[in-house]
């Protein structure tokens, strides 16, 4: 029963259209801390292409 109060609570927009905007731009701002990262460590290409399987 709880799921459905739960799932009809979201269907019917409550919890509003900014609380979903405000995950996607929290989802984003990691992303974007991520490729810095990312661009500057050669440590974490190397592991991240290793932990893919890939040649390198």
């Amino acid at each position: 029963m709880r799921h459905r109060r739960h799932s009809a609570h979201h269907r019917h927009g409550a919890g509003g259209t900014g609380c979903v905007l405000k995950t996607f731009e929290v989802g984003r701002a990691q992303r974007t801390i991520f490729v810095a990262r990312y661009l500057r460590s050669r440590d974490l290409q190397r592991e991240i292409t290793e932990g893919l399987g890939r040649p390198g």
